[in-house]
């Protein structure tokens, strides 16, 4: 699950490798909620410290996905291959 950062350094405490093994469609999920969250912070004038925080978030999110992404397209390749 992704949380929410409390490190005073700004480093996520979850990576792209550790959203690697869930399934695709909960990180999908996960991502969907981060970007609706960052929403409402911004409707709501969250102060700046949130919203970069949501923003960081969502990157890390977006990064699995893409790496997903490729990793399908990888396997997918190999397969027609065969």
């Amino acid at each position: 699950m992704i949380g929410t950062i409390e490190d005073d350094d700004e480093t996520p405490r979850h990576g792209p490798d550790d959203l690697m093994d869930i399934p695709i469609e909960d990180l999908v999920r996960k991502l969907a909620r981060r970007i609706q969250r960052l929403r409402k912070f911004k409707r709501l004038n969250a102060p700046p410290y949130y919203i970069r925080k949501e923003k960081q978030l969502i990157r890390v999110a977006e990064i699995a996905a893409r790496a997903r992404v490729r990793e399908l397209a990888a396997l997918t390749f190999q397969l027609m291959d065969y």
